[in-house]
């Protein structure tokens, strides 16, 4: 996350890295909403069918639900 971060800083964005234990989709929506980002981006790391099932949903859970800009990348 912090290479990510740093990346982002010197291409002159403005990141910002969240860490959650609970429930994913409901904290990242609801961090989105209070924090009136612009937009989201959720990493995937193509992983086994079942593996994907379990962490994609997670992906598609905030794809759907979000007031925002999704970007989903690998």
């Amino acid at each position: 996350m912090a290479n990510g971060k740093e990346t982002a800083k010197v291409e002159g964005l403005d990141a910002e890295t969240l860490l959650f234990e609970s429930d994913i989709v409901e904290q990242i929506i609801k961090t989105a909403k209070v924090g009136e980002f612009e937009l989201i981006v959720i990493g995937t790391r193509g992983l086994s069918k079942i593996s994907g099932l379990i962490l994609g949903s997670i992906n598609q859970g905030v794809v759907s639900n979000a007031p925002y800009s999704v970007l989903v990348t690998r």
